[in-house]
């Protein structure tokens, strides 16, 4: 590897870039956590769709990057509603399970993280932003 690269700006860039990302994502988890004493295991899956939605935006109708960030962060917070109304709130309704919330909003949101993971989304996930399928699996 050549030392130019290595101490190239576009690598600080890179780099800085998605340190702040991860940061994003861990301040989002712990504010989180903080208010509603809720631990979101989707919180991953929604950052990860959201960074998908930007890509697509950007790649496949040529939208500017920062035009498609508002959209990307649109379809993370609808696909976040969605989860948490149907498949939070229905759990947290009794009395008995808003008292020990911490332990009880684990097991929808597991369960949402689990179903964006399995079929079909993932295969469509991958037809949509991968090419070609065996490229996908081969990684």
């Amino acid at each position: 590897m050549d030392l130019e690269v290595l101490f190239s700006g576009q690598l600080l860039i890179a780099a800085l870039s998605t340190g702040s990302i991860y940061a994003l994502v861990a301040v989002g988890l712990n504010l989180i956590y903080g208010t509603m004493r809720m631990l979101n295991i989707a919180h991953g899956d929604l950052a990860m769709i959201g960074a998908y939605v930007a890509f697509w935006s950007f790649t496949e109708l040529g939208i500017n990057p920062f035009l498609s960030l508002p959209l990307s962060v649109l379809a993370a917070v609808l696909l976040a509603v969605v989860t948490f109304q149907f498949l939070v709130k229905p759990v947290m309704r009794s009395a008995r399970m808003r008292d020990q919330a911490e332990a009880n909003s684990v097991s929808p949101r597991f369960c949402a993280t689990a179903r964006q993971q399995s079929t079909p989304p993932i295969p469509v996930v991958i037809n949509i932003w991968i090419r070609s399928f065996r490229s996908a699996v081969q990684q």
